[in-house]
């Protein structure tokens, strides 16, 4: 059994913005996506057989896909560096996620994702709906754009939306560099559409979009999100008496090497500030070391379908593990403290790895 039918596809169109991911993966005839499809059965013909997984690679419901798609991603990679990869081993009375044998060393790893900040995610389906909206209009001579300037969970009149956009589009006569910005509102929702003259004409009518929603930033909503994502993940119930790691695939753009640190150890130096930030509590030291038996946090930034070749993969070492990891998952870049005698970070040092294209033998860009 393949994750993508094997059979001729002949749709052309794009994915609709609420539509979901795997439905457009398994239809599209674009050439990326036979790329992507041909890549993924590839690294699933050396996958266990598993039932439950397949239902969630192939679910309709997108957090399920893209979080069997992940196993999935790190399953291959952790292949390609050599190890003998095992799929939901029970570690006591539950399953982990990947279990990692290489010679004497094994390395347990849970996978999880990590969402956005300040991301209400029934606001974001009504904003993709309306999206769907306007791509739905004909406008071969003129662009939409949208931007969302105030929003709630509560459905506006999408109907009425569609009417006031059609019949503006009837009613003007732009020339090329004009536009037309058309305001539209009711209860609790404002939105802002700028009309403008294409060149050449085109069938696709959306031109861009801003949400009302944008996401995590330096002053703690980033950090706090990453923190909850590890607290679900710790380990605590778990017997091991080997290195264990968190692997983490974020859709979080604005999670950077500065915000991980911080979350981790709890000191953050930010470009333009002549301070650090601190957090008291971070995840691996309070006054003294905690969560002792994560060995490492492994973050995948923004791992898609679209991009598995040119993502960023980084694997930050816990200096107060109890398992520690030595030498192992060597060609990851690798973020490794180092404590002065007090057992307090001194330094950290950066072990530069290869680019995940390199380690999984497929193409960096193939979407052009």
């Amino acid at each position: 059994m393949e994750l993508f039918e094997n059979r001729p596809r002949s749709r052309k169109k794009q994915s609709k913005h609420r539509e979901a991911s795997y439905n457009f993966l398994n239809e599209s005839s674009w050439d990326w996506v036979d790329y992507f499809g041909a890549v993924v059965n590839n690294w699933y013909s050396e996958f266990p057989d598993d039932k439950s997984f397949y239902e969630q690679f192939t679910s309709s419901d997108d957090a399920q896909h893209a979080s069997a798609f992940f196993e999935l991603y790190m399953f291959t990679l952790c292949r390609k560096l050599g190890y003998n990869v095992k799929y939901h081993e029970p570690v006591g009375s539950r399953k982990m996620d990947l279990t990692l044998e290489k010679e004497a060393t094994k390395i347990l790893s849970d996978c999880v994702l990590s969402g956005t900040p300040n991301l209400d995610q029934s606001i974001e389906l009504i904003e993709k709906e309306i999206q769907d909206i306007i791509e739905d209009i004909d406008s071969p001579f003129y662009w939409i754009s949208i931007h969302f300037l105030k929003t709630s969970n509560q459905t506006p009149k999408l109907g009425q939306i569609k009417r006031t956009i059609e019949n503006e589009l009837l009613s003007i006569d732009l020339e090329v560099g004009e536009r037309k910005i058309l305001n539209w509102s009711e209860g609790n929702w404002e939105i802002e559409f700028v009309l403008f003259k294409k060149s050449p004409p085109t069938k696709r009518s959306l031109a861009s979009v801003i949400p009302s929603q944008g996401g995590g930033n330096i002053n703690g909503p980033s950090m706090r999100t990453l923190r909850r994502t590890l607290n679900s993940k710790r380990g605590r119930s778990y017997n091991v008496d080997c290195p264990y790691i968190i692997a983490i695939n974020t859709s979080n753009i604005a999670l950077n090497d500065e915000l991980i640190k911080g979350t981790l150890f709890g000191d953050m130096q930010i470009s333009g500030f002549s301070n650090n930030l601190h957090l008291t509590n971070s995840f691996f030291y309070r006054g003294k070391p905690q969560n002792t038996l994560v060995s490492g946090v492994l973050i995948v930034n923004g791992l898609y379908s679209s991009n598995m070749g040119a993502v960023n993969i980084s694997l930050w070492k816990n200096p107060w593990a109890r398992h520690p990891i030595s030498n192992e998952l060597d060609g990851l870049t690798q973020y490794i403290p180092k404590l002065n005698n007090l057992g307090l970070i001194e330094k950290s040092e950066m072990e530069l790895g290869q680019r995940a294209c390199d380690l999984l033998e497929i193409k960096e860009n193939y979407l052009n």
